[in-house]
């Protein structure tokens, strides 16, 4: 027998009926009555038997605790949609979040590259200034030696002494101009050599 007699009985049902609660009225039937003999029927096709599963609750609960328990379980949706929700809204941040750094990432390389290429490409201008401003040192040097050479065969022989240290000025000062050349060429070599590691460097972070 019933907690209510049929009266009471079927006023709590006609006050409850909600076929949109059938599932939570089925999950508190199992757990109130699991050895009930139609369970298995209502477990089938619940949504046809909803009015069957609400009366069998009745037998066993009062209108009070079938209130509250459909209440704990819509509260207990509402909070797992709610987490849900901000779940996925975590996820989207932070996928937002990860793909600025990336972005962030590439423009930082791509400048730092595009920096290492002005630096190198101002190094070998540079560099090949020093060796033009070499050769026409070298050129000079060699048709001033022509003209030494051609004026010592007209000067008077009071002036080819003057004449000759002035050559041997002129051929110290030539020396002196490879020698720089050797080491600007040395000091190119090395700053490519630097620029590449560098490069390497960064590609391998």
């Amino acid at each position: 027998m019933g907690i209510y007699n049929f009266k009471e009985k079927q006023k709590h049902f006609n006050d409850l009926r909600n076929s949109n609660t059938v599932l939570v009225d089925l999950a508190m039937l199992e757990k109130k009555q699991s050895n009930h003999p139609q369970l298995k029927r209502f477990q089938k096709m619940p949504f046809r038997f909803s009015d069957e599963i609400l009366y069998a609750l009745l037998d066993c609960c009062s209108r009070d605790q079938v209130i509250k328990y459909r209440r704990d379980a819509e509260k207990k949706a509402s909070d797992a949609e709610e987490a849900a929700k901000k779940a996925a809204e975590d996820a989207e941040k932070k996928a937002a979040e990860e793909e600025a750094a990336k972005k962030k990432a590439a423009d930082e390389a791509e400048a730092k590259a595009k920096e290492e290429a002005a630096k190198e490409e101002a190094a070998k201008k540079e560099a090949e200034a020093k060796a033009k401003a070499k050769e026409d040192a070298d050129k000079k040097s060699a048709e001033d030696a022509t003209a030494g050479q051609l004026a010592a065969d007209t000067v008077p022989a009071e002036d080819l002494q003057s004449l000759q240290e002035e050559h041997d000025a002129l051929l110290e000062e030539h020396e002196e101009v490879l020698a720089e050349k050797e080491d600007l060429e040395d000091e190119n070599q090395q700053l490519q050599q630097s620029l590449e590691e560098e490069k390497k460097k960064d590609l391998a972070s």
